[in-house]
């Protein structure tokens, strides 16, 4: 949370490629993942680099964006559950 606090007055709305040439996703590794990392080490996922998605290599719009970030969004949460229950 301290982390978000740093950033969250910074983000804007508007994504375009040239403010922004890449979105990164950050998570903590699964726990099979994760066999030499401590609890705070984290993983960065590029999820876009200029107008392509990288997972699927497909030219993003809004829609495909979207659906990267959900799917995103319910890996890390598995990856927090799966991370809690080990704690």
């Amino acid at each position: 949370m301290e982390i978000w606090k740093n950033f969250s007055g910074q983000i804007s709305t508007d994504f375009s490629v040239e403010q922004c040439p890449m979105l990164i996703g950050i998570m903590r590794p699964s726990t099979e993942a994760k066999e030499s990392l401590s609890t705070f080490d984290y993983k960065c996922t590029l999820l876009q680099q200029g107008d392509i998605l990288t997972r699927t290599r497909v030219k993003s719009n809004r829609e495909r964006l979207l659906s990267e970030l959900i799917d995103f969004k319910k890996q890390f949460d598995e990856n927090e559950e799966t991370v809690g229950k080990c704690l």
